[in-house]
């Protein structure tokens, strides 16, 4: 229940009382995955990376296997620029846990990508694409990465293919909508 309360508040974007509903969770249940994983997402999207952080940090130290917490705190820390080996021994150690997950692929790629190994993440990247093909992020990211070695066309291809997918989602979450004018004004600039 504490979850679902959690995801109609995060819904109707009120994070800050998702986040209490999923404080009182954990305060019942100290040790659910699920409630500390959500809280972790949520702390972060609210811009508290040091307790999402922390929250992950837990998860991956009482379930060394949980590829959903190694793969977020690898590709947030990434993302961040924030010590990049580490993150990339997060992502290949929950890509280990989970092989086909194309989100998991597109976080190794991402990681390699910021690392500035860009062939490597060219690579990886279209295989994520591969294992999700209409998943908007990995879209972003391909995008990202050509435009970096100046391939505005294939650039151009990705981000729209990205935006026209986000935009079609009834009902999105903030996170979407974000993405979307980051999308924009990525385009914008063509």
């Amino acid at each position: 229940m504490y979850a679902l309360r959690a995801s109609l508040h995060a819904v109707s974007r009120d994070d800050k009382k998702a986040v209490k509903v999923l404080d009182e969770g954990l305060s019942h249940f100290a040790t659910d995955e699920n409630l500390r994983f959500q809280r972790a997402v949520i702390l972060d999207r609210l811009g508290d990376w040091e307790k999402s952080k922390l929250d992950l940090q837990l998860i991956i130290q009482t379930n060394p296997k949980s590829d959903r917490a190694l793969n977020y705190l690898g590709y947030t820390m990434a993302d961040r620029g924030d010590n990049l080996e580490e993150a990339l021994k997060f992502v290949e150690q929950a890509s280990d846990l989970n092989p086909a997950d194309g989100h998991i692929t597109d976080s190794v790629g991402w990681v390699y990508f910021k690392m500035g190994k860009i062939d490597k993440a060219i690579n990886i990247l279209n295989k994520a694409l591969r294992q999700e093909s209409d998943e908007p992020t990995i879209l972003e990211h391909l995008g990202d990465v050509y435009l970096a070695i100046k391939n505005k066309k294939l650039s151009r291809q990705y981000y729209e293919r990205s935006l026209n997918i986000l935009q079609k989602i009834p009902l999105r979450m903030p996170d979407e909508d974000k993405q979307i004018q980051n999308l924009k004004d990525k385009l914008a600039t063509f």
